[in-house]
């Protein structure tokens, strides 16, 4: 959901599938994207307030 938003208020033409089948994931992709979330939130927390510090978003 979250982006989705970020594709729908920049403009995008951009299309997200997700899929817990892996051969449906990769049928005629151009990306495939596989990212996990270590030590949750607090962790995450972490990795945005670094980047701000320095005035990156």
């Amino acid at each position: 959901m979250l982006c989705q938003r970020d594709i729908q208020e920049n403009g995008l033409f951009v299309q997200l599938q997700s899929s817990t089948d892996r051969k449906v994931a990769l049928k005629d992709a151009k990306y495939v994207i596989c990212t996990i979330r270590v030590g949750g939130l607090k962790g995450f927390a972490t990795d945005v307030d670094i980047p701000l510090k320095y005035g990156v978003d």
